[in-house]
């Protein structure tokens, strides 16, 4: 692609008008009566549903919404056709015919069923295609989710049967933008299925609202678009991209946002070249990482509110990275973002050199040239597993020193140098302006203390230390939570995971001639070729294994031309009905096909034509990776972190969930200033002397959320009791950070305010691969073991290939927080180190004996070391049923072989396969 990168600029109006029609052309599924149909319809005698007439694509709007008031007051915008006025007049290619007759219901009705005649409509389509996966392996029917309640999960394949809490807080547009930006999933719920049309109405309540949908299409600016994104994943969220078991793992969501980025890429790639993909096999994109050294960065700094403060900058910087890929060029979409990097989908062959130019003002002014930014592209990529190369390579990358400066760089880092003055103590590079700080520094410093203010927390160790209850303790824990996700998003560990296992074929087979098609164009019933099926299909062994499953593969990689049960085979695993077994034959050959040389472009390393029947097994049983489903890989460690650190549901948070720290209390002290307190800087401590000459340390804060100095009326007391505060006298304050043999004092008349309860537990960082939290000392084991409880009931069905670590560091509230936070540097660099080692081998030590809510315990003895340890795996799914997709556990044990659940995947610690079976059927076994 020649094209500059600012080519795209022009055209942001029909790009905005893209994103909004691939968000919403699933909108149906958003909906009670699409939850129904997909329950119901394989019933044989239902006269409402069948396979053909899946409501939320079969004209939803004009069966479904005509009766509620938002939506027909939206409709006009829904319908409004683009016209040429969206299609910029200076464009290098003629305004497309097809958008004459294109608008967002039109997408809705029509996204599975277009040609290539509509060739942007079919970008949509094979963008849709792309993340559902149906080229490459369908849930079987049987797995549908048939009674009364529904489940939904995440990837990793918990499913709860407790109802989701009610959020009592009304979302305002700052919440929009918010859940946007840094926004997650609900925990994995049963599906209310009134509160699901609640969802779609209240989301066309706010686009109708002063027609705020149909002024954002026509006039497109970044401040409405975080709100209206963030609206419509306000109501997507708590939607299901699939209801059939193990497809239920995706959230409508996260199904529409990664389909909007494949079409956004799809629609770029014809502003820059006038081509269009003509299909999946052809669809290409580039994933572009962009890098820095965030915890060092964060590390590198004296006080607890500093490193908030540079938390802050790091989310600041990428929120604004973020809106120039995204908006104002617009040329990408994020599709991973962690404390070190930020990940974009764009289309593909950009230039590496023309984003590196558009990111860089953006570190320059965001972080005042404290941090430079690295780039990495991996180019023409037809799976989003490729975001493993651009992370791995940017985490090589991060120490290397910065050799990209120019000469407004190096203006700016020799500004303080040049000067003689002082230089700020936490940059160590800018100009004091005051209380040792520079202006940059001192504005990260007030707007942590702000923050923390506003969430009831601490920014302040000396506080923190309250919550310990014995011994008067001083002492404080940083508790590191580290997932290591690394063999999730390359894709490796989605292949063992089931989609169409040994005990679902014989289901699926059994129940051939059961299924409500519905009618063909003749008028006969569809069920009819199912019997035909299980007719060809009876002489057949019942019981399936894994070598059966290799027997089925030999077929469909060279069907017999007399085979009289192929039709039934392909059917099992991926075709559907087809009336003429010659035209679905070839069909289900062109896409074999396909789907092998996609497979070995995902997974080249392996050798596909010595191992090909194997192959195939991998890719149509187990399963996909899709960018929907990869999205879900970081999204759920995320939620599970941000459950632990923030509030939940407006008024739950990690403290009350963990039972283990109580609030705590500060003291307010009334504050009328005797002299100028322009001085005073908000969110630092200050030392107050009191006329009888106690002494303790104070914060000043406003009435309002401005702080503004003539605002500040009060304080609070950070290290110190009441007993020695002089209420009603003047007292003499000073600031800490100017030399103690020529201290300033400020005069303050201080009256007792009574007390605020705070929560002594601060939150240091969060991103989706790692949690920083800082707990009183005395707390800091229960915590730990509770959260390891938390990641049993969440994640015990993959143990042993989701790994989290949790990290301890306990020290005194008086020790330098950079040597706390260096410290924890280096401990996540071991845990990086370790996850990217091979897994530790380990031998069933017991039978495993089943426990109570679906868990099997048995231990395990680890070979390297001979300890035995105690393992418990989850199996059960919500409704009580064992799960066949999720908990499985590799094997290398050849006697596993003859387990009903065995198959071969690819390995986790070298590039060929290895065996692989479910958990319930692990019996006490010798050692290989």
């Amino acid at each position: 692609m020649d094209k500059d990168i600012n080519c795209f600029v022009k055209y942001k109006k029909f790009i905005a008008w893209c994103e909004i029609a691939a968000l919403l052309h699933d909108i149906g599924k958003l909906s009670s009566v699409w939850l129904e149909y997909r329950r119901a319809w394989q019933e044989k005698n239902q006269p409402k549903w069948n396979y053909y007439n899946d409501p939320h694509c079969n004209d939803f709007f004009h069966c479904h919404d005509q009766k509620i008031a938002s939506f027909n007051d939206l409709k006009n915008t829904l319908q409004q056709k683009i016209n040429s006025t969206i299609w910029p007049s200076e464009s290098d290619y003629p305004y497309p015919s097809e958008l004459d007759t294109l608008y967002i219901e039109k997408i809705v009705n029509c996204h599975e069923c277009c040609s290539s005649g509509k060739p942007f409509l079919f970008q949509l389509k094979l963008a849709d295609s792309i993340d559902s996966a149906y080229d490459r392996n369908n849930p079987l029917f049987c797995r549908e989710q048939k009674t009364s309640q529904l489940f939904d999960t995440e990837v990793f394949g918990h499913e709860c049967d407790k109802k989701q809490s009610k959020i009592s807080k009304t979302l305002t547009e700052a919440d929009y933008a918010e859940l946007y930006l840094r926004g997650v999933p609900p925990s994995p719920h049963p599906v209310d299925f009134n509160d699901i049309d609640n969802k779609r109405i209240k989301l066309y309540e706010y686009l109708n609202t002063d027609n705020r949908l149909g002024k954002y299409l026509d006039n497109p600016n970044q401040k409405q678009r975080l709100k209206i994104l963030g609206a419509i994943r306000a109501a997507l969220d708590y939607g299901m991209a699939d209801t059939c078991r193990p497809g239920n793992d995706t959230t409508l969501w996260e199904h529409s946002y990664s389909v909007a980025n494949l079409f956004k890429a799809a629609v770029l790639r014809y502003i820059a070249t006038g081509k269009f993909y003509e299909n999946f096999n052809d669809f290409r994109f580039s994933i572009v990482g962009i890098g820095w050294d965030g915890m060092s960065y964060l590390a590198n700094v004296p006080r607890l509110n500093d490193a908030l403060g540079r938390q802050q900058v790091i989310y600041s910087t990428i929120d604004k990275v973020r809106e120039n890929l995204e908006w104002e060029l617009p040329c990408g979409s994020l599709v991973y973002w962690d404390v070190n990097q930020a990940v974009f989908l764009m289309p593909d062959g950009l230039d590496k050199d023309q984003i590196m130019s558009a990111v860089k003002p953006i570190f320059r002014s965001s972080t005042n040239c404290d941090l430079f930014p690295k780039i990495f592209i991996e180019n023409d990529c037809s799976s989003l597993t490729a975001i493993i190369k651009v992370t791995d390579n940017l985490r090589k990358k991060r120490h290397i020193p910065v050799n990209n400066f120019d000469k407004y760089d190096l203006d700016n880092f020799r500004k303080g140098l040049e000067t003689g003055s002082d230089l700020c103590k936490v940059c160590k590079r800018r100009t004091v302006i005051k209380s040792g700080l520079c202006q940059p520094c001192i504005d990260n410093h007030d707007n942590s203390a702000k923050e923390s203010r506003k969430k009831r927390t601490t920014a302040f160790l000396s506080e923190i230390v309250r919550g310990n209850t014995i011994h008067n303790s001083k002492r404080i824990a940083l508790v590191a939570v580290h997932f290591g996700f690394a063999n999730w998003l390359s894709g490796r560990m989605h292949r063992t995971m089931m989609v169409t296992e040994a005990k679902g074929i014989q289901d699926e087979i059994a129940n051939l001639g059961n299924i409500n098609y519905g009618k063909d164009g003749t008028g006969e019933p569809y069920s009819i070729i199912d019997n035909n099926r299980k007719e060809h299909r009876k002489n057949w062994d019942k019981t399936y294994n894994y070598h059966k499953i290799l027997q089925d593969m030999e077929r469909l990689l060279d069907p017999p031309s007399s085979d009289q049960y192929i039709d039934a085979t392909m059917f099992v695993y991926g075709s559907r009905a087809s009336k003429e077994l010659e035209e679905g034959v070839k069909r289900f050959l062109t896409s074999r096909d396909v789907l092998l040389n996609q497979f070995n472009s995902d997974y080249g390393f392996l050798n596909i034509n010595s191992i090909k029947k194997e192959n195939l097994a991998i890719a149509l049983c187990t399963k996909t990776p899709t960018p929907s489903t990869l999205l879900d890989t970081w999204h759920a460690p995320y939620r599970f972190l941000k459950e632990l650190s923030v509030p939940a549901h407006g008024n739950d948070n990690v403290q009350k969930w963990l039972e283990v720290v109580e609030k705590a209390e500060h003291q307010i002290v009334e504050c009328e200033f005797k002299q100028d307190k322009d001085n005073i800087t908000f969110g630092f401590p200050y030392k107050c002397i009191s006329p009888s000459g106690n002494r303790f340390e104070a914060i000043f804060f406003s009435e309002d959320s401005t702080e503004r100095n003539d605002h500040i009326k009060k304080c609070f007391v950070i290290e110190g009791k009441l007993s020695k505060i002089d209420s009603g006298q003047e007292h003499k304050i000073y600031d800490t950070e100017i030399p103690k043999d020529n201290p300033v004092f400020i005069g303050v008349k201080m009256t007792d305010g009574g007390t605020e309860e705070y929560w002594p537990v601060r939150e240091v960082l969060l991103s989706p691969d790692l949690g920083l939290l800082m707990v009183p000392a005395e707390h800091a084991f229960d915590v730990a073991t509770k959260i390891e409880r938390k990641y049993n009931e969440e994640f015990g069905k993959v143990r042993g290939r989701l790994s989290m670590n949790i990290g301890l560091l306990y020290f005194n509230y008086k020790h330098p927080v950079y040597l706390v936070l260096d410290a924890a540097r280096r401990m996540i660099e071991g845990f990086e180190e370790r996850d990217a080692e091979e897994f530790e081998s380990v031998v069933v030590n017991s039978n495993p004996e089943e426990g109570t809510n679906g868990r099997n315990h048995f231990d395990v003895k680890i070979q390297g070391t001979g300890r035995i340890c105690p393992f418990e795996i989850e199996y059960k799914l919500g409704d009580g049923e064992t799960d066949f997709h999720h908990p499985y556990i590799y094997t290398t044990a050849e006697n596993n072989r003859n387990d009903s659940s065995f198959f071969k995947t690819i390995s986790w610690e070298n590039n060929e396969l290895c065996g692989m079976i479910h958990f319930f059927f692990l019996k006490k076994r010798a050692p290989p």
